[in-house]
């Protein structure tokens, strides 16, 4: 980096310092992440691996989409933080984990129910979190009188609208904001993934 952009890159931390940004952000994000990382103890050893890792994952795809500024840049997602509350966080980070969870039990049917029932110890709504993945699952969407399944499209695009609606964006037909969403959360639950295979791997 550029001694410029070094300079350009400092302003907008201090900005964020002096403004309350960050105070907001700890008062707010790091409370509803903390209370998942608690209820991380309640899991079996398997869970609690799995699930270590797609919280950390989640953490990471939030503080990429709200609160890192690339250089000359706002965040990926303009939302000014700090209009968000404790539940708005809540909400995003429930909608994450539900999601790695719905593509992991996917292709892991052999633990499928013993993910999803950790998955409810953990979130603040297990109720929510049962009606996203019951949706994400649910042959809704009808060619004639042929039921169809969720295209992977159609299930990114309703993940996006909880993300959205938990985070109070209205604008959630913004297929580039989608896109940003989506690209965020699968990259870091790629990460996610390969630790995981790691760790079970030398278990």
């Amino acid at each position: 980096m550029n001694a410029l952009l070094q300079s350009q890159y400092a302003v907008t931390r201090f900005s964020d310092v002096v403004t309350g940004r960050i105070a907001h952000w700890n008062k707010t994000n790091l409370v509803a992440s903390r209370e998942i990382r608690a209820n991380l103890d309640k899991l079996t050893p398997f869970a609690k691996e799995v699930f270590t890792w797609f919280h950390a994952g989640a953490v990471a795809a939030v503080k990429m989409l709200l609160l890192e500024r690339r250089i000359f840049r706002a965040p990926l997602l303009r939302v000014d933080t700090k209009t968000l509350a404790v539940d708005n966080f809540r909400g995003l980070y429930l909608v994450i984990i539900t999601y790695y969870t719905h593509i992991f039990s996917m292709s892991n049917s052999d633990v499928a129910d013993d993910v999803r029932d950790a998955l409810y110890q953990i979130v603040s709504n297990r109720n929510e979190a049962a009606s996203i993945l019951d949706r994400l699952r649910t042959e809704e969407s009808r060619e004639g009188d042929r039921p169809r399944q969720f295209s992977q499209i159609e299930q990114q695009m309703f993940v996006w609208e909880k993300a959205a609606e938990a985070l109070s964006i209205t604008d959630y037909k913004n297929i580039a904001l989608w896109n940003r969403f989506n690209g965020v959360a699968l990259e870091w639950y790629a990460f996610a993934i390969e630790n995981i295979v790691k760790r079970v791997a030398h278990a």
